[in-house]
């Protein structure tokens, strides 16, 4: 299974974005992205908590992430 770290996403995210996220906003994005992917049925809290916790997401979760994040 290919992952990708917390920290690989966040720096794709700002790259697109042409700055860096504080802390803050970026704890913000997963906190949206958490009741968007429950309301959706994709992810439960629970999943992308522990994603957080060990500090990568599966390609499918980070994929959905990012699509999140940029729209």
């Amino acid at each position: 299974m290919q992952r990708y770290t917390i920290n690989e996403i966040r720096s794709e995210l700002e790259q697109r974005r042409g700055e860096e996220f504080t802390d803050e906003e970026f704890k913000t994005l997963l906190a949206g992205f958490k009741d968007h992917a429950e309301r959706r049925g994709t992810y439960t809290r629970q999943a992308i908590n522990l994603a957080i916790r060990r500090g990568w997401m599966s390609s499918q979760m980070a994929h959905f992430f990012k699509s999140y994040a940029t729209q």
